[in-house]
């Protein structure tokens, strides 16, 4: 079956296109082909940006925290292939 896609490779990095880059973050792991965690949040009730990123880094500190343990038990465990955390955040 042609399905057009014949010799693609789906873990091959995607080619970089001028002016479809953004150099950020997000753009950086995907390429690299790793997970990526992307959340939303409401709107703080004033402008400063500030508020923002203090909401925003609580999550980059959790994801943080599930990267380091997933680190650690890919090591001590190398046959787990799936593993569901729960983290327990506190407010």
């Amino acid at each position: 079956m042609n399905d057009g896609h014949h010799g693609y490779d789906p873990s091959a990095p995607l080619p970089l296109l001028p002016g479809h880059s953004s150099g950020g973050r997000l753009e950086r792991v995907l390429r690299l082909g790793r997970f990526a965690v992307t959340a939303e949040l409401n709107p703080p009730d004033s402008a400063d940006p500030r508020d923002v990123y203090e909401r925003a880094l609580v999550l980059s500190e959790v994801c943080d925290a599930i990267n380091a343990f997933e680190r650690d038990l890919r090591s001590r465990l190398p046959e787990v292939k799936w593993c569901f955390v729960e983290p327990d955040v506190e407010a």
